[in-house]
């Protein structure tokens, strides 16, 4: 579909169009009880994907064979795509894969990012915990200057929903960049979204490296 869109064979889908068919799809499964859990996932009950989870909670994972990637909660590699390149370096003990070592910006910028994206949101206390209080009064500080987009429970916040479910987009004439004044999805829930937010609202948590260099 990417490849003929680029040739103009398959012409893209608008913003509007895009969010009313993402909307009906929404609406339909929830009827037939499906949990809206994260932001591409849905799910009857306890029947979550166990696989993603593990990447949307920060769990270690071990992958195997070309292309697969693990994770140990302080680098990230990836296998060498080809299977012949591969089954190679296996065979001779050579290196058959890359390497990322993560610093706790990478590790809090994931967090946000992969957190947002689902029903379960961000906890203070979690950040706090895994990347210090830095971290936990920089997140605290940029969610309370955007209430309105926000549910706070405890010390864990989701993004705010509203009723009835609509969702509708606000253009900048300077900036085409669509962005969600309502949540799309039902309390409760909750976040959801990521796809949906633009820099606005998603960027508002990430820590720029010039930032923790300051």
């Amino acid at each position: 579909l990417g490849i003929k869109n680029r040739k103009g064979i398959e012409p893209s889908v608008n913003d509007e169009m895009s969010s009313r068919y993402f909307e009906v799809m929404v609406e339909y499964l929830e009827k037939q009880e499906f949990e809206h859990y994260e932001i591409s996932n849905f799910s009857k009950d306890s029947f979550m994907a166990v696989h993603n989870s593990n990447y949307w909670h920060q769990k270690n994972y071990l992958g195997l064979g070309p292309s697969a990637h693990s994770y140990n909660g302080n680098s990230r590699q990836w296998n060498l795509k080809s299977n012949s390149g591969y089954i190679s370096a296996i065979k001779s003990n050579g290196v058959f894969f890359d390497k990322e070592e993560l610093s706790t910006n990478n590790k809090y910028n994931e967090y946000v990012m992969t957190r947002l994206r689902t029903k379960w949101g961000c906890d203070i206390r979690e950040i706090e915990k895994c990347y210090g209080k830095m971290y936990s009064e920089y997140f605290r500080n940029r969610v309370e200057g955007k209430k309105m987009f926000f549910v706070k429970k405890e010390k864990r916040y989701t993004m705010r929903c509203h009723a009835p479910v609509r969702p509708f987009f606000v253009r900048n004439r300077k900036n085409p960049i669509p962005f969600l004044i309502r949540c799309i999805f039902p309390i409760p829930t909750s976040i959801r979204i990521s796809l949906c937010l633009c820099g606005e609202v998603m960027t508002l948590f990430l820590f720029r490296r010039r930032r923790v260099q300051a």
